[in-house]
């Protein structure tokens, strides 16, 4: 095992599962005796909407130089520093399932198309934290009103600079081009643990968010426009992923890379039965950049890119096992339209 864990994408890396919170912390992850209220399963969120005015005022605000300069960053965290999150109620558990099934979107966004190097899907994310631009990755995933994107919750909140600002997502982006055009966050949502260890990185099993988009300018819905993945959830630990990003590390972010691997539990910091989990596989190709892009079998979002040994030598890539923390923030927001 490496001695060092990277997130690998943003400033801030922190934790992803479990219930979201607006404005308050949470509660200490290592005690269990936290009141229902502040469990880290509680459907409350933590979120920020961007109206269509400051969405044009982000869009004009990522030039191709920015865009180009834009690096992830390359904060690092120490095995000593994760931990396992407290048990989950029983109510909050949440069987197998699946949220939505994936769509193909605009004609020529098809299964053909996915099996290309550079997936509609999946896109590259521009943001600030503070005065510094920042990238990552996210893909975009069904529901009923077609606008949701998948992220890493480090790519959306820093526990010292705040929700991120002037975010562009860019499905099927390559080498500085916005084929299928730009979209901003109307809504950002985050685990409410995220809001308590946001700075630091205690806690990669619940380190996953969610995006509602906009096309700027207005259009049709992202997921009508390229398509859509399907979401899943309490799947099995051992299986066989593709795990796609914008590494930034040896090819400048311009391009998407992607990994196969068949993935495993990370026993040392999971508890399936408590609703919490890690799971790694095997990687090289995926580093700094990537957080936020997905994990995917056979068309479903299992996981998203969290975690590396290492930005320049990696090993293994690892994503928060999505369970009843992914399943209630899906279901809370797949119907919800911020206009």
């Amino acid at each position: 095992m490496s001695l060092s864990v990277r997130m690998i994408a943003v400033g801030a890396a922190v934790a992803l599962t479990g219930g979201l919170v607006a404005g308050s912390a949470g509660a200490d992850p290592t005690d269990t005796r936290t009141s229902a209220a502040s469990r880290p399963d509680d459907v409350a969120v933590a979120r920020q909407a961007t109206d269509a005015r400051a969405g044009q005022t982000a869009a004009e605000y990522w030039t191709p130089e920015r865009m180009a300069a834009a690096k992830p960053a390359v904060s690092q965290t120490r095995p000593s520093d994760l931990k396992n999150p407290p048990k989950m109620p029983a109510e909050e558990r949440v069987a197998p399932g699946k949220g939505a099934k994936p769509i193909a979107g605009e004609v020529g966004a098809n299964r053909s198309t996915e099996r290309k190097s550079n997936s509609r899907r999946v896109g590259k994310m521009f943001y600030k934290f503070g005065k510094q631009n920042w990238v990552c990755s996210g893909s975009v995933v069904n529901s009923k009103q077609k606008n949701m994107v998948v992220t890493a919750a480090h790519c959306l909140w820093d526990k010292k600079k705040g929700w991120a600002k002037k975010i562009i997502f860019v499905p099927g982006y390559k080498k500085g081009k916005s084929p299928h055009g730009r979209w901003y966050a109307e809504l950002k949502v985050i685990p409410k643990r995220w809001k308590k260890w946001g700075g630091r990185s205690e806690l990669p099993q619940a380190d996953y968010g969610i995006m509602l988009v906009e096309k700027v300018g207005g259009g049709k819905d992202i997921a009508k426009k390229v398509g859509a993945y399907g979401i899943q959830w309490n799947a099995k630990f051992k299986r066989k992923f593709r795990a796609t990003g914008y590494p930034s590390f040896h090819t400048g972010g311009g391009v998407q890379k992607t990994c196969k691997a068949r993935s495993h539990l990370w026993k040392k910091y999971s508890s399936p039965k408590s609703g919490w989990g890690l799971l790694k596989m095997k990687c090289r190709a995926v580093t700094a950049g990537s957080s936020g892009g997905p994990w995917l079998h056979k068309g479903y979002i299992n996981g998203q890119n969290a975690l590396v040994n290492s930005f320049k030598r990696p090993r293994w890539v690892a994503t928060p096992w999505f369970a009843g923390g992914v399943a209630k923030i899906y279901k809370k927001y797949r119907n919800k339209d911020p206009r």
